[in-house]
């Protein structure tokens, strides 16, 4: 049996912050920890909006896929 990945939440401002965590995940995989990183971009914007949305996709995406282990 293939142990389950430990879902954690990444939201990020933009499309650099994007690939800078798949970067990570790739990293994560490379040293063979079971982590998938669930990573929204917002799209941009102020800082409070950004974190607005990212609240909003982690309760969606925990009601609608399961919660996560954590959420950056």
């Amino acid at each position: 049996m293939i142990p389950r990945r430990r879902r954690i939440f990444v939201g990020a401002k933009g499309e650099s912050e994007r690939s800078l965590a798949r970067w990570l995940s790739l990293l994560c995989d490379e040293a063979g920890l079971r982590l998938h990183l669930d990573i929204r971009v917002c799209g941009g914007g102020d800082s409070f909006e950004v974190v607005q949305y990212s609240v909003q996709e982690y309760r969606r995406r925990s009601r609608d896929y399961g919660t996560y282990s954590n959420g950056l």
